[in-house]
């Protein structure tokens, strides 16, 4: 729950707003693929399919 107050001049309360925030539970529905078994290079391709209801986040280098 968060609150909001408005305040005037003499530091008293004018009115007050109350809110309810609803966050669903965090979930990774994800999944990573390539399109062979193996790989005689240096070279692949990764697939990442993201059902949801989660968002993902890259940054980092990764090394498979």
């Amino acid at each position: 729950m968060t609150s909001a107050e408005i305040i005037n001049d003499a530091g008293e309360v004018e009115d007050t707003r109350l809110s309810l925030f609803y966050l669903p539970q965090q979930e990774i529905n994800a999944a990573m693929k390539t399109d062979q078994e193996s790989y005689s290079s240096n070279e692949a391709t990764l697939k990442v399919e993201n059902a949801g209801p989660s968002s993902l986040f890259f940054g980092h280098h990764y090394k498979i």
